[in-house]
């Protein structure tokens, strides 16, 4: 039923991933699960993040907490610039899962959900302000790559899990629940959105007339279908014009564009950028179409 996120968040061997991004015309994230934690810090600009239909306005120096099978999702609060990065990690990069007394005391209960930890971390407190730093740390780590930088790495999160989890409460945090439909709705168009689909194509997919799902799309998702849809087709453009050599013509084809000029267009208005200048800022790359 759920619409896991398909990004590799590490391995096997180093379960973690943190990921950068920058946006120069608001804030998004688009809905999505995914099994493992996340911590959420925006370095520049303000948000607002959903979490399991919970609302959270989160600007500079702020942090949102998200617990494994939440769907969260992100819209702009405001046109200015933002950035922000994403610790994601299973449970078991913290510690082993067999036999350990980190994993059965400090981790599993917040897996079980008899403890939840805080949602957003404002700031205001001493410890929260020490979470956000040390958050921070483990970017930089990640960037710089020092050596035994994997090891600081771990060092760093497992305090932020024990500031944390200093701070949880007894009990799940109260949760909106999302329709199985709207779930479904969102990992078909994830799966598809290549295709040239119709709003009644993904109705039909889930089995609601077009009328009752747009309605409740919007509600659970804070956007219409299309706009989703157009969201996950920019963002799928953005990874393969960091992580391709293909043409931005070639690119605007893969994400389900017939015109090179409308994606252009609509790229530009999304992220702030045009998707030359988009690749040029994150790879240095100036392939041209």
């Amino acid at each position: 039923m759920s619409d896991y996120e398909k990004i590799k968040h590490g391995g096997v061997e180093y379960p973690i991933g943190i990921h950068d991004t920058a946006y120069g015309n608001g804030f998004r994230l688009y809905p999505h699960i995914h099994r493992e934690f996340e911590f959420l810090v925006m370095e520049e600009g303000r948000g607002l993040v959903y979490i399991d239909g919970q609302e959270y306005s989160v600007g500079s120096g702020q942090a949102v907490f998200v617990g494994q099978n939440s769907l969260h999702l992100g819209i702009a609060d405001g046109r200015e610039p933002c950035k922000f990065f994403a610790l994601v990690f299973a449970p078991e990069f913290l510690c082993g899962s067999g036999g350990d007394a980190v994993f059965s005391e400090c981790v599993l209960p917040v897996m079980d959900g008899e403890l939840s930890l805080p949602s957003f971390y404002s700031g205001d407190e001493d410890w929260q302000r020490e979470l956000v730093s040390r958050a921070e740390n483990v970017d930089r780590l990640n960037r710089e790559k020092p050596r035994f930088y994997q090891l600081s790495i771990k060092a760093e999160m497992l305090e932020i899990w024990r500031l944390a989890l200093s701070h949880a409460h007894r009990g799940r945090t109260a949760r909106a629940s999302a329709e199985d439909e709207m779930v479904k709705a969102i990992e078909y168009i994830n799966a598809e959105y290549a295709s040239q689909m119709t709003l009644k194509t993904i109705a039909d997919h889930v089995n609601l007339s077009q009328s009752y799902f747009c309605r409740r799309f919007s509600s659970v998702m804070h956007m219409s279908p299309f706009e989703y849809l157009l969201r996950v087709r920019i963002d799928n453009g953005c990874r393969l014009l960091r992580d391709s050599v293909l043409s931005v013509g070639e690119i605007a084809t893969l994400c389900g564009f017939n015109s090179f000029s409308y994606f252009s267009k609509k790229f530009a208005a999304i992220v702030g950028d045009t998707p030359l200048g988009y690749r040029k800022l994150h790879n240095g790359s100036e392939k041209n179409d």
